[in-house]
């Protein structure tokens, strides 16, 4: 027992001094791996086009970089799992040598037999490395658990519209939804689109990327936006998708201020075909239903529309045919026709493509042109274009620039205003 006491301090004091640092550089370790395999992912996917633009040094780098710092931390992190071993080897050590020499005593005395004091010495042995084990494992446990404790931020940031959440859970929605009895089910006419005095940036404590938006965009008209890179094209869609921060300002949809409604309602309004076209690992079926309530009719008359009924039917299984990750046994060309399939199954009156045919050739983009003047004669449609063509087969054209309105009205009439410096705004 009068071992057991300092030995049981010694231990505890180890233990204390060890587990804060672990726990550091257990956290430092995970923040230092996520860089690293969001570029090493980077690089696999687009190793072509690092290939092509002659950049496989600078990949190269900045992996060697990342992970230089990686092994930094882990070596760290192995040299403090050796301290702990060490000194811990060390008080058991002196544990196991005072009990040894008091039962040594004690046998020399013919206090207690050479059997009896055989079992003690074994069983401090054991004692030992049990002891060895405890400690070791009550200093890792609290620094392993720094990947739970990253999941739990994840757990606990603020949710979507928390109030608004609450007010449904409470059974006020219907004091919304009756105000709009027909957006989501609305055919004809197609709603309009209103922006009144809007402003909003990505965060809160960001700038402002979007400066008192003043527009409508009437029901069924199709609208071409335009602008170069920064402007806020891609922004303005992200606020009707309420994905960035509202400083000012109301967005309307037939006169109903989307930011009254539940974000899943107000995003259930909008269609959008984006410009990097994304397939998930799967059949087509899923690709084009994930939610399985359309049938198969729906299906083949969605492909139809977008010419993609022949190939589909040529392949083995059909409907139920594999995708590879990302789509990749699809062509470019082939995976936005069938992100346009899934706009037209979704029969919503409000569409946004964000520059879907920057991607691909003008073939395909002139077979898309087709499918939108079919598909989507009854709908409202916003298009972020970069092709004079593409304005071709617009009714209105926005002209964006540093986050506010630059120009808008016809569009013959902008492109005959701005015909001299239209080029630029298309970059």
């Amino acid at each position: 027992i009068l071992s057991l006491l300092p030995c049981s301090y010694l231990y505890y004091s180890v233990q204390n001094i060890f587990k804060p640092a672990s726990r550091e550089i257990q956290r430092s370790l995970k923040i230092l791996e996520s860089p690293l395999w969001s570029v090493f992912n980077e690089t696999i996917v687009g190793y072509q086009t690092i290939r092509a633009y002659n950049r496989v040094d600078d990949f190269f780098q900045r992996i060697l970089h990342l992970g230089i710092q990686v092994g930094r931390a882990s070596l760290l992190q192995s040299r403090f799992t050796r301290w702990l071993n060490l000194r811990l080897k060390f008080i058991s050590e002196m544990f196991t040598l005072m009990v040894t020499l008091f039962v040594a005593y004690l046998a020399a005395t013919n206090r207690i037999g050479i059997g009896k004091a055989g079992f003690l010495m074994s069983l401090t042995i054991g004692l030992d490395s049990t002891m060895n084990w405890l400690t070791r494992s009550l200093s890792l446990i609290e620094s392993k658990m720094v990947s739970t404790e990253r999941i739990l931020e994840y757990r606990y940031l603020p949710s979507e519209d928390f109030n608004l959440q609450n007010k449904i859970e409470m059974n006020q929605t219907s004091k919304v939804t009756e105000k709009i009895p027909s957006l989501i089910q609305l055919k004809v006419p197609p709603p309009s689109l209103e922006f009144q005095n809007f402003s909003a940036s990505y965060r809160e404590d960001l700038p402002i990327i979007l400066k008192n938006m003043n527009i409508k965009f009437e029901s069924g008209t199709k609208i071409g936006i335009i602008g170069r890179t920064g402007s806020g094209k891609s922004s303005l869609f992200q606020c009707l998708f309420r994905m960035v921060h509202k400083h000012s300002g109301k967005i309307f949809v037939n006169h109903q201020n989307i930011f009254e409604l539940p974000v899943e309602e107000a995003r259930s309004l909008f269609s959008i075909v984006p410009q990097d076209p994304h397939l998930f690992s799967g059949t087509i079926r899923s690709n084009l239903d994930r939610t399985e309530k359309y049938s198969e009719q729906e299906l083949w008359n969605a492909l139809k529309a977008v010419n993609l009924y022949e190939y589909i039917q040529s392949l083995p299984n059909q409907l139920n045919y594999l995708l590879t990750e990302r789509g990749n046994n699809f062509s470019v060309g082939q995976k936005q026709l069938l992100c346009f399939a899934r706009a037209i199954l979704s029969q919503r009156s409000l569409l946004l493509m964000d520059e879907a045919t920057a991607s691909i050739d003008l073939k395909t983009d002139l077979l898309i042109q087709k499918t939108m003047k079919i598909s989507f004669e009854n709908k409202t449609v916003l298009i972020i274009a970069h092709r004079l063509e593409t304005l071709d087969s617009t009714d209105y054209v926005l002209v964006m620039s540093e986050g506010q309105i630059f120009d808008y009205g016809p569009t013959q009439k902008i492109l005959q205003k701005h015909r001299h410096s239209i080029k630029k705004h298309l970059d």
